[in-house]
């Protein structure tokens, strides 16, 4: 992350084939601003709020995919 609201923020995505199609993982780590009341406001509030985010993505880009899965090109 070059700018925006968190100290740091990294976000990843890993794909491989699990033998029944594609895995898609989505990895994040974060660091939010103002030092140790940053930090509770992440663990209580952040955190959920974007694993929510990411599994809701997840799901979206897993029924795009499917919806397309046996089209040509």
């Amino acid at each position: 992350m070059v700018r925006g609201a968190f100290q740091s923020f990294t976000h990843r995505h890993t794909f491989s084939d699990d033998g029944d199609g594609t895995l898609m993982i989505d990895d994040f780590c974060f660091t939010a601003p103002l030092g140790v009341l940053g930090g509770v406001v992440g663990r209580l509030v952040l955190d959920p709020y974007l694993r929510r985010f990411l599994l809701q993505r997840a799901q979206y880009i897993k029924r795009l995919a499917e919806r397309r899965e046996g089209r040509p090109g």
